[in-house]
């Protein structure tokens, strides 16, 4: 047999720390060969694949080796690219194999079975073929893992797409891939395989994943080729994949897997626009018995017609609420997904036709968080490539661009213009043809100056306020601005130069190196060395790729990966901690700094963008589900986006709707004041700004868990921790200080901060103590104590004991408290809400919260509902909060349920939380609620955003329910 070289030293053992342990046995000794060539599997113009035996891991492998010392670069290419896809529909790179002729070559998996090619070739009938089509919904899966991470095939052919025995499917033969950014010399731009390449591929363009696109609807058209064999749905689908304009396609391959998994799976397919018929077809398979029972119904009231207008009026009722129903589905997708503008469209269109208390809860979310200000600049007549901050538009024109400003073009450029963007605050623009930037006056169009040599093929990178643009293409990077061409230093050596970005006003630069390092510098100089973390390792992620970044004002500089992380970095090289993660796993595509550097527009692969602020990076808005193609800052509070719609987007005021953690929150407090909440997560109190949401500060008194908070009537904060062991004190601005007195050592479990800078606390010995900032401990239930609540002011206390009974405390102005038996829980009942007004406490029995009164607090009259039971279904509820004419409940599985005191029914639902949602408190002023959950979120529900109609919420957002509707967006 054909030896082959090695590609790895042996395997070597551990050696024993302990020289009183036994000496292992020896182990079996390696093969010294490593491989042993079996068979040859193919070979191609770059090189062989050969089957080879591992006989270091007794298994089969293929090494695939170079022809020629011209293949030798391409294939290491290859491998490095493959090797970054660690998915099961894509074939797996093992290791790097030199040859016996010193060639570099890779280690890969086998792939065994047959290609889709040699399968088609022995479909002889329309329905044999069509069993491929989940074969090449899975290819499209694989595929778009890949162009998540920025890499394009170019070469998806039915011979590429093999099929196993098994079922398994793998996209193999990236020789041809290519990954942006990289600064490699790409593959000939014809190369492909005959009838699955794109058209702009056999032109010679560059690609981007709507290339792939359209050979995947190629291969979906060679799996159904005849039409009237076809259903609609999936014919739709194969020309929306292979339609000859790319932005007319798929954005990527996701998108065609989600809506050929729609087809697989019977659902409505985005491409495909369903007639009447169709539609009712679809709901008769789909509610088959439903719809049954209706059809009886609806014959009997065909039968008594004649007395039926109300009955008409009746079923129309009927209808309605089954929209409702259908809508309401909906709108719990889009908010799972994130797409919270679209969730609250349907949630109000749902509303309108029934009073449901989840799309009530949907709004009271969405309104809890930023309402931005919209402005409708123009319709552009073209394809927006930029935007001023005043609206006028840079249009993409065939080879050509034009002008747009109010809805009309005042003028056009023809010829091969490639990239080109506004210059100096919009008054020029600067348009790339090949390796040439040519400037033009935004007024007219008119040349200014002499046309100046630039990186061909260089991508363009804007600056955040049109300063100054950089035209970036492997290791060579040019600054560009109104008067000057500069060809900027190259830090990087001769490595790849991974992203680059301009501060505001374009005087300085950052160029980020493969290799995870950034140099940020001015003029043609580097003036600082920042470590961004490159490519890294992270859990759960592989590698992960560092690949957005953006000026925040002069000192910060923010970055994202493609994992949806954000993170800030000093330019003084002082560590940084904040961090925090967007969605689930999306890729950062663009990172842009609104005026003032204090937000910042995160654009997103996949997802909406997202508004943040900084420096706590807390996610303030998402903009709807639609194709932004540019943002731009727009002043001090908002920005400009162009879908082609010109928008302009104001932030007179910014809140989150929701908030992370890193540790789940323990306790939550609300400010009666309504200043702020204090959220203990972890060994951290942190104190939450209660108008804007934002984590103002953050407390540390010790390292251990945080057990509960409190906030008194003057606005101190108290907190335990089973670090310390102590009780402490805080306020906004100033340091934790603990307070007098020594607590035995026993633990404890609730705290009531009864104002004075005093503290009511429990232990879990069944004892309550008073302390204070001045004051000693002080015993005040010696045995049998179960629960300690207080109203929202904290003016009422209430103290639950054994066998229920209830102990009313109050405070005087003195400081004296006084204390009196008020009522008693029903069995199984405890740790009850205290009202703040009524004579009533609510507390929680597995499904219900149930109302008790209680006695001997002056002026409040017990109202004829008082004995009502609050229901919650689905869910237990272990965290209760009551205010005002509100009642609220946290349940088990993480549901947020609000009551209308008197109506047994909930009045709104919230899903936000993944975990149990074990603290709820009420907001000052009647404003709303918070929930903290085991999950580590805060989330916030303001109760007036609850009632916003379907106009005002489509008027805020800029679409229509038919818009929310449409998966492309909104219409022109």
């Amino acid at each position: 047999m054909n030896r082959l070289q090695p590609s790895a030293p042996a395997l070597s053992r551990a050696d024993s720390s302990d020289p009183a342990q036994p000496a292992p046995a020896p182990a079996a000794p390696l093969p010294a060969d490593r491989w042993t060539a079996v068979a040859e599997l193919g070979h191609g113009g770059m090189g062989t694949v050969r089957l080879v035996r591992d006989n270091w891991l007794e298994r089969d492998v293929a090494i695939k080796e170079p022809r020629s010392p011209e293949a030798e670069a391409q294939l290491a290419r290859e491998a490095r690219i493959t090797a970054e896809l660690e998915h099961p529909g894509i074939v797996s790179v093992y290791d790097v194999h030199r040859g016996a002729d010193g060639r570099a070559g890779y280690v890969m998996q086998v792939v065994r079975g047959s290609s889709l090619a040699d399968l088609l070739g022995l479909a002889d009938t329309p329905k044999e073929r069509l069993r491929y089509l989940r074969p090449v919904h899975l290819a499209c899966q694989a595929v778009a893992f890949a162009h998540a991470k920025r890499v394009v095939h170019r070469d998806l052919s039915a011979a590429n797409i093999m099929i196993g025995a098994f079922g398994e499917v793998q996209v193999i033969d990236w020789g041809l891939a290519v990954r942006a950014g990289d600064d490699g010399d790409p593959p000939p731009p014809r190369a492909g395989t005959p009838g699955a390449m794109s058209p702009e591929q056999e032109r010679g363009e560059r690609l981007d994943a709507r290339s792939d696109v359209w050979s995947l609807g190629a291969l979906l058209r060679l799996i159904a080729p005849a039409e009237d064999a076809v259903p609609p749905p999936l014919t739709a689908i194969i020309a929306k994949a292979t339609a000859a304009d790319p932005r007319e396609r798929y954005a990527d391959a996701k998108a065609l897997a989600d809506d050929l998994g729609n087809f697989l799976e019977g659902r409505l397919v985005a491409a495909h626009s369903y007639s009447g018929l169709e539609l009712l077809t679809r709901l008769l398979a789909a509610w088959r018995r439903p719809l049954l029972v209706a059809l009886v119904a609806l014959a009997a009231l065909v039968t008594v017609v004649a007395f039926g207008v109300e009955d008409l009026a009746r079923e129309r009722g009927v209808a309605e609420r089954r929209l409702a129903y259908v809508l309401m589905t909906q709108a719990r997708q889009a908010a799972h997904a994130g797409r919270r503008p679209e969730a609250t469209v349907l949630a109000a269109h749902a509303l309108a036709r029934e009073p449901l208390a989840e799309a009530r809860g949907i709004l009271a979310t969405a309104a809890a968080g930023t309402a931005p200000e919209r402005e409708l600049l123009q319709t552009a007549p073209c394809d927006p490539i930029d935007v001023t901050p005043d609206g006028d538009a840079l249009c993409l024109d065939g080879d050509g661009i034009s002008l747009a400003s109010a809805g009309r073009r005042r003028w056009s450029l023809a010829g091969r213009i490639e990239r080109a963007a506004f210059l100096d605050g919009g008054t020029l623009v600067a348009a790339v043809v090949e390796d040439r930037v040519q400037r033009y006056r935004a007024s007219d169009g008119a040349p200014v100056g002499a046309a100046d040599a630039v990186p061909a093929r260089a991508r363009l990178i804007q600056g955040p306020d049109d300063g100054a643009i950089l035209l970036w293409e492997g290791s060579r990077v040019v600054r560009v601005d109104r008067a000057a061409t500069l060809p900027l230093p190259r830090p990087c050596g001769g490595g790849t130069v991974d992203a680059v970005a301009l501060s505001p006003g374009g005087d300085r630069w950052l160029i980020a190196c493969r290799d995870g390092q950034a140099f940020v510098g001015a003029g043609d100089h580097a003036t600082h060395r920042l470590d961004v973390g490159g490519v890294a390792p992270r859990e759960g992620h592989g590698l992960v790729h560092t690949r957005a970044f953006a000026f925040l004002g002069q000192e910060l500089v923010m970055t994202g990966d493609d994992i949806g992380t954000l993170r800030l970095l000093a330019l003084d090289g002082a560590p940084r901690t904040e961090r925090a993660t967007l969605t689930d796993a999306p890729l950062i595509q663009a990172l842009i700094p609104l005026a003032g550097g204090h937000r910042a527009v995160a654009l997103l692969d996949g997802a909406p963008p997202v508004v943040v602020s900084v420096p706590t990076l807390t996610p303030v808005m998402r903009l709807p589900h639609v194709g932004v193609q540019r943002v731009v800052a727009a002043g001090p509070a908002g920005f400009v986006t162009a879908t082609p719609r010109v928008t302009r987007w104001s932030l007179t005021t910014a809140s989150a709707e929701q908030l992370r953690f890193d540790a789940g929150v323990a306790a939550l407090a609300s400010d009666p004041g309504g200043r702020y909440l204090a959220v203990a997560a972890g060994a951290n109190v942190n104190i939450v700004d209660a108008v804007t949401h934002e984590v103002r500060e953050t407390v540390r008194w010790q390292d251990g868990f945080v057990k509960t908070v409190d906030i008194g009537p003057d606005g101190r904060g108290f907190g335990y921790g089973f670090g310390d062991q102590r009780v402490f004190s805080f306020a906004p601005g100033e340091a934790p200080a603990p307070l007098a007195g020594e607590l035995d050592g026993t633990k404890i479990k609730r705290l009531v901060a009864i104002g004075g800078g005093e503290v009511l606390a429990l232990r879990y010995s069944g004892t309550i103590v008073r302390l204070g900032v001045d004051r000693a401990q002080e015993l005040i239930v010696d045995s049998g104590a179960t629960a300690l609540s207080a109203s929202g002011d904290r003016r009422r206390v209430v103290i639950s004991g054994v066998g229920g009974q209830l102990t009313c405390v109050t405070r005087a102005g003195d400081g004296t408290l006084t204390r009196e038996v008020c009522g008693t829980l029903p069995a199984g009942l405890d740790d009850p809400a205290v009202h703040d007004q009524l004579p009533l406490v609510f507390a929680a029995r597995a499904g219900t919260v149930e109302a008790v009164v209680v006695s001997g607090w002056r002026g409040a009259e017990v109202p004829p509902w008082a004995a009502l039971t609050y229901r919650a279904p689905g869910t237990d509820v272990v965290a209760v909060a009551a205010a005002g004419g509100w009642l609220a409940g946290g349940g088990r599985d993480g549901t947020v349920i609000l009551w209308r005191l008197g109506e047994a029914a909930p009045w709104a639902i919230t899903r936000e939380h993944e975990r149990r949602a074990a603290n709820v408190v009420t907001l000052a002023g009647g404003r709303g609620v918070a929930a903290g959950g085991w999950d580590g979120r805060l989330t916030f529900l303001a109760l007036e955003g609850a009632l916003a109609t379907p106009a005002e919420v489509e008027e805020r957002w800029g679409l229509t329910l038919d818009e929310v509707l449409d998966e492309d967006g909104p219409r022109p």
